[in-house]
């Protein structure tokens, strides 16, 4: 109640000036979904957070200065989001890996990040870093719980009730890092070209894209080749474009894309007559875990996500791969029900063209001690789909 009304205690010059920038989004005649999305996107836009000398609630300041303290922000938001009749309710949860929300033991400690929880559509927005727009918030917020604030009406009086919400971990699907990728043997395999088209979804992409827009033009091209050359060090890239680069575009409506052309010599390999050819490397380096000692607690991860790799790879007429079955992995837990973790490769081979795929996937946010083992599998079958190096050979 003492949070409800410090934050919803608006001036009527305030509210004038919030009827004039919603009049200006126009946003009356679309959807709930589209209303939140467009004033995130203005707020973070227009206005940023840092310590100011006046106090937190006062709006008017806020308004005209386009500047505002943590407080001040989500009053900013409780403001637009009232005027445009977007159902919201305003909370606090904590990090999960700093100190999980206890429900059963309520203190302050926990109110580590305010937060906003839109029951209309079941989804979040963190109004305080300008990074993460609407439905996305930080991984370490999710798979916890929030202590919000339910508006009601008492009499002529409008107050609030605790409302306590779980913040689900994030689906699978949101936080992808996908790869299609085409491999070309030039000139007798003295060139190696490779095509790809790489694509970062929700939290895979927010480490990259929202701050490309803070470097200089050289700086974004150091960034962006960084990624590209994660298939060689020695790759000689020909062209990129880059899809989906604002910050304001959703990274899960639509993935931060990068295209590029490149020649990676450093794939092929020869050997007398045959060539080594490292296809493992086109899925870049990959984390290996070995456990000498018995694990004693449960497996945290960041979030739920999943990768795809699907490779296709000219063979030159004369030639044959020789150890095709080695591209054939299947690490799947559990194996009688809905599997929650996974690391599969297998391929087709259909006259001179193969194609490769590659999936892999972790749809939990924690996994048991007992599943520990399963885990490690998994993580390690990615380490060795890395290792492996296929051998043309000359027919």
């Amino acid at each position: 109640e003492e949070y409800y009304e410090s934050i919803y205690d608006f001036e009527k010059k305030e509210i004038k000036k919030a009827k004039s920038i919603i009049a200006r989004l126009k946003i009356d005649n679309i959807n709930e979904d589209g209303r939140i999305k467009t004033i995130d996107n203005y707020i973070k836009n227009n206005y940023v957070i840092q310590e100011v000398e006046v106090e937190p609630d006062d709006l008017t300041y806020i308004l005209e200065n386009k500047v505002a303290s943590n407080n001040g922000m989500v009053m900013l938001y409780a403001l637009l989001l009232q005027e445009a009749g977007v159902d919201h309710e305003i909370g606090f949860t904590s990090d999960r890996f700093n100190a999980r929300f206890d429900k059963d033991f309520m203190s302050r400690f926990f109110f580590e990040k305010y937060i906003i929880y839109f029951p209309g559509q079941l989804k979040f927005l963190i109004p305080t870093d300008q990074f993460y727009r609407y439905p996305l918030i930080p991984h370490e917020l999710t798979f916890n719980d929030g202590l919000f604030m339910q508006p009601v009406t008492l009499g002529k009086r409008k107050t609030a009730i605790a409302n306590i919400v779980s913040i689900p971990s994030d689906d699978v699907n949101m936080s992808y890092g996908d790869r299609f990728i085409d491999i070309s043997f030039e000139n007798r395999f003295k060139k190696v070209k490779v095509s790809v088209n790489q694509q970062l979804a929700g939290h895979l992409g927010v480490g990259i894209q929202p701050y490309l827009s803070f470097f200089s033009p050289d700086e974004q091209d150091d960034i962006i080749t960084d990624l590209i050359r994660s298939i060689g060090k020695d790759a000689v890239i020909l062209n990129y474009v880059v899809s989906n680069m604002d910050i304001d575009k959703s990274l899960i409506e639509k993935p931060f894309t990068i295209e590029s052309e490149l020649i990676v010599n450093s794939l092929l390999e020869k050997a007398g007559d045959n060539y080594l050819f490292n296809i493992g490397n086109v899925i870049g380096q990959q984390v290996e875990m070995y456990q000498d000692r018995e694990r004693q607690n449960d497996v945290e991860m960041t979030y739920p996500h999943r990768y795809l790799r699907v490779i296709n790879v000219d063979i030159p007429d004369g030639y044959v791969i020789k150890n095709l079955d080695e591209l054939i992995i299947d690490i799947t837990y559990p194996t009688n029900e809905e599997p929650t973790m996974s690391f599969t490769s297998n391929y087709e081979l259909k006259d001179n063209k193969l194609t490769i795929t590659v999936k892999e996937f972790y749809t939990e946010s924690r996994y048991p001690v007992d599943q520990f083992e399963q885990y490690r599998e998994v993580i390690n079958g990615a380490a060795d789909f890395n290792k492996i190096v296929l051998l043309i050979e000359k027919e």
